[in-house]
């Protein structure tokens, strides 16, 4: 099995672009840019799976959390799938704390 950790997909990929402080001062200029960082990270991590892994391999994503607000994680997982020709198995684990008064 091979696991595919995405939790610092989308930091890594803003500290890669040029213009990341115009981003931070300007949020929604970055908008038009999510449908690139969803597709050029479908791709590395297609690269990253080339010759590891064949119809017996499982792959498991784990840290889709960090696509929530950028890309929607259906079709994040719809397209990596391309690249896996075995099983892909998606964790999601979701924390929920309580306080009690």
């Amino acid at each position: 099995w091979v696991q595919l950790d995405i939790t610092r997909l989308f930091p890594e990929w803003m500290a890669s672009q040029k213009y990341r402080e115009d981003y931070f001062e300007e949020p929604e200029s970055l908008q038009p840019k999510f449908k690139k960082f969803a597709k050029q990270s479908v791709e590395k991590l297609g690269n990253q799976l080339e010759g590891q892994v064949n119809e017996n391999t499982l792959v498991a994503l784990i840290g889709c959390g960090t696509l929530f607000g950028f890309a929607s994680v259906s079709d994040f997982v719809k397209q990596l799938s391309e690249y896996v020709p075995g099983r892909l198995l998606v964790l999601s684990v979701l924390f929920i704390s309580c306080f009690y008064a």
